[in-house]
């Protein structure tokens, strides 16, 4: 399980062997995105990899929300969130960008498909 920092809680079921992987999320559930609890749960386990340095920039930041607001323009979300950080300079952009471009290419080679819905996480489990 995983929970966001509004509270809410999402089951992830994660098949290995497969290369399978589902969530409880809106997002994940019902368009097949791989989201924000999917991509924490593969943290977690070591899957993918963390940055201790940047992962704490976006603690207690309403992701969904900020999407929203912003119309999914993500060069503006990623200065809301450095700015809020207290990390709005050049050096900082660089360093979440070679993040972001490396948890990208991690995703990628995963190759993960989505798990059959008879088998994906359901409200029930949790």
């Amino acid at each position: 399980m995983v929970r966001t920092s509004t509270g809410k809680i999402y089951k992830v079921k994660y098949d290995r062997d497969r290369g399978q992987i589902s969530s409880t999320d809106q997002g994940s559930r019902y368009k097949g995105y791989l989201n924000y609890p999917m991509i924490a749960f593969l943290m977690k386990i070591g899957m993918l990899p963390g940055d201790d340095v940047v992962i704490p920039w976006f603690a207690r930041q309403n992701y969904d929300a900020l999407t929203r607001l912003y119309d999914r323009d993500y060069e503006v979300i990623e200065r809301r969130i450095l700015t809020a950080a207290g990390h709005d300079d050049e050096v900082s952009k660089m360093r979440l960008d070679k993040y972001i471009a490396s948890l990208t290419s991690a995703i990628q080679e995963l190759k993960l498909g989505r798990m059959p819905h008879s088998d994906a996480a359901s409200d029930e489990d949790i």
